[in-house]
């Protein structure tokens, strides 16, 4: 569901919710009652605004770094082979082991990218991974770079493990679902207080000020959940850096 329908769905609702609402219920409440709503609507709507601009700006930063963590792995993957190839001299068999060690994790990274949408990780892509460490260390034992030389592979591949394991590790990572429901309670709050607000003589101004204060917030937890959920929101986390890592493998 894409979020302009979500925020216009929100807006009718909200509209046909503000006209159901009996009148009674709005007039009823004047004097104290309405300078009591206004400083509760302060202080809920205070609240509300620190509290979803630190959750945005945590979710955009684990987002930012999801997606660095994925470009910088692509590059990293596609530095294998390469190294292999200039390490390896006259040892072609290694270059070739090397080469289709590294494109069977990068297949393998590709296909786990709808699992990290449900947060789990691919054992076919941690086993692709350690059969690549295990070709690099079999090229190591039959005779094949220099040591020093086979040393700049390890690393490489000591590289690639770790900045995996840090992708993965972020892209498990989630709001804590109290967290999420205090925006959402905060939202509802701020929803009804506005609801019961007396319209004065401009109901109609009343009635668009509620809608539109539905839209922003419908639209404030559209985006949240979108960063959120890097693999299937609007914004996702793309897997181009693997694909073209994958080309580039001769």
């Amino acid at each position: 569901m894409g979020i302009t329908f979500k925020v216009l769905t929100a807006t009718m609702v909200a509209a046909l919710v503000y006209l159901l609402v009996p009148t009674a219920a709005r007039s009823g409440i004047s004097g104290d009652g309405a300078r009591v709503l206004e400083a509760f609507l302060q202080v809920v709507g205070g609240i509300y605004s620190v509290l979803t601009a630190f959750v945005i700006f945590v979710v955009w930063e684990q987002f930012n770094a999801l997606q660095k963590l994925t470009v910088r792995e692509g590059c990293l993957v596609s530095e294998v082979p390469r190294l292999a190839a200039r390490l390896g001299g006259d040892d072609p068999e290694l270059r070739r082991r090397t080469a289709s060690a590294t494109r069977a994790y990068v297949d393998a990274a590709i296909a786990e990218w709808e699992q990290l949408a449900a947060l789990r990780e691919s054992r076919a892509a941690v086993k692709a991974l350690d059969a690549l460490d295990a070709r690099v260390a079999e090229g190591a034992a039959v005779g094949g770079p220099p040591p020093a030389m086979h040393g700049q592979l390890l690393d490489a591949i000591a590289a690639l493990r770790e900045c995996r394991v840090s992708r993965v590790s972020a892209a498990k990572h989630r709001m804590p679902a109290t967290l999420s429901h205090l925006l959402s309670l905060l939202s509802l709050l701020l929803l009804v207080a506005v609801l019961v607000m007396p319209a004065g003589e401009s109901p109609w101004v009343a009635l668009t000020a509620f809608a539109s204060l539905a839209a922003v917030l419908t639209m404030v937890r559209a985006v949240v959940w979108d960063m959120d959920h890097p693999f299937v929101g609007v914004w996702r986390v793309g897997v181009e850096p693997f694909t073209e890592a994958r080309e580039g493998i001769g």
